[in-house]
């Protein structure tokens, strides 16, 4: 008998599964430039047991020198 083995994340219209077992993303956000970088460890230490399995964190973009295309 042949089997198809779903690994990894995959969504439908209604839910996330993992590996074929449903998944729920609880996500929260980082602003790591507001956070000292010997602290970085501790703070995702502490999202991680509040129960959240997704980060999101912004990232900047400073040309340092802008030019125009026409």
């Amino acid at each position: 008998a042949f089997y198809i083995k779903y690994s990894g994340l995959r969504s439908d219209s209604t839910h996330f599964t993992l590996d074929g077992a449903p998944f729920r993303i609880l996500g929260g956000s980082i602003h790591y430039f507001r956070v000292p970088r010997a602290y970085w460890r501790e703070r995702l230490l502490e999202l991680k047991a509040c129960g959240l399995n997704t980060l999101t964190t912004v990232s900047f973009f400073i040309p340092s020198k802008l030019t125009h295309f026409s």
